[in-house]
């Protein structure tokens, strides 16, 4: 329980004390001068949001889990810049798939669920790897038919340096821990590995902010690429507090892994393949620009202008957050792509957002990739 002062601070009327004190008790987050101040901005900035995406989508400061954060302080706690989103290279779709898929798909609706609840990735840069592990898991459950079990994400940020290069630009890139990665990097550490493991074996700890139940302090993975991921060698961790780089030593297991993997594809950015590749395999990986837009997003169907100003993306992304794509629809005319963020269940609408579908909007039609199971 906060303790709310009887009277405004100076410059404040009492309902904007009150408005931010409600937020506070909402988030469970220390009332200070600091985060009221950036509070405030934030409520001006989400006007103009709403001014520029009305009536398509809605953006909320009260009900935001960022609305402390400047934009800045958000990006570098939630987002890393991953690298270019390949706009205009189209790759060819896998023969044999739907030719023309349903009006609308939501893999959240199915029965029994291949989509398991969403999570929150707290301040790391570890997005890319619920996005691959989400892909897995959606297609075990499809191949068991039988409910979707939670596969380790941890395994990735403790375990897997792999790097390669991405054929889409030609550039090499590495898995960096909770510092970035990407997921066709991960499909091909697993098969390297021996398969992904279960949550139960090796639960997410690395997220959890230190001191709470469940938390850990994990090194870099050994072997990891200072070149790529930059040199890290001054990380405070403890290995023992971890399964996989501590006496477990599951990083260097290849027994008890709950799914294996035999390869990885690129699916073609168009967005009919898109969407008759996730009615066949399940959900997909993909990435895109999280703009200022994502730190404010409350509902709707996000349509970002190219202009970067407001949300905007600009027309040449820059991809920095990976999510997981689990259907599609049309609302009011307006086609749009269903997807799993990780920032927990109050962000959004219950965790998930929706955004424009068939004009590559932030890039999310230009990184779209599965794995395959064996």
């Amino acid at each position: 329980m906060f303790a709310l002062a009887h009277h405004p601070a100076a410059g404040y009327t009492s309902g904007q004390q009150d408005r931010y004190a409600a937020w506070a008790v909402r988030f469970r987050m220390p009332l200070t001068e600091a985060h009221r101040a950036m509070f405030d901005a934030n409520a001006v900035l989400v006007d103009q949001l709403s001014a520029a995406h009305s009536p398509s989508a809605e953006f909320s400061v009260d009900e935001s889990p960022f609305a402390h954060l400047s934009p800045q302080e958000f990006a570098a706690a939630r987002l890393k810049k991953m690298g270019p989103a390949a706009t205009g290279a189209d790759r060819p779709a896998l023969t044999g798939l739907l030719q023309v898929p349903p009006a609308s798909w939501d893999w959240r609706s199915r029965s029994p669920t291949v989509v398991t609840p969403v999570k929150d990735q707290g301040a790391l840069g570890s997005c890319w790897a619920f996005s691959a592990v989400g892909n897995v898991e959606g297609q075990v459950s499809i191949a068991g038919g039988k409910a979707a079990e939670e596969l380790s994400v941890e395994q990735l940020l403790e375990c897997d340096q792999t790097s390669g290069v991405r054929s889409v630009d030609g550039e090499r890139y590495g898995d960096c821990g909770a510092f970035g990665g990407w997921p066709f990097l991960a499909y091909e550490y697993w098969i390297k590995a021996g398969g992904v493991r279960a949550a139960a074996q090796m639960p997410y700890c690395s997220g959890v902010p230190f001191g709470e139940r469940g938390s850990c302090d994990a090194c870099m993975p050994e072997g990891y690429s200072k070149r790529l991921c930059g040199d890290h060698g001054d990380l405070w961790c403890n290995r023992s507090s971890t399964r996989g780089q501590g006496l477990l030593g599951l990083c260097h297991s290849r027994a008890g892994t709950a799914a294996r993997l035999k390869g990885w594809r690129r699916v073609g950015s168009n967005a009919s393949a898109i969407a008759a590749e996730l009615v066949a395999t399940g959900p997909l990986s993909i990435a895109l620009d999280a703009t200022l837009a994502f730190q404010f997003y409350r509902r709707g169907v996000l349509d970002p202008p190219r202009s970067p100003l407001l949300g905007g993306c600009g027309r040449q992304p820059e991809l920095n957050h990976a999510v997981l794509l689990v259907g599609y629809g049309t609302d009011k005319g307006k086609e749009y792509w269903t997807v799993k963020n990780s920032w927990g269940a109050s962000w959004g609408e219950e965790g998930y957002f929706r955004i424009k579908r068939g004009e590559d909007k932030c890039g999310v039609e230009s990184e779209v990739t599965t794995a395959s199971l064996a």
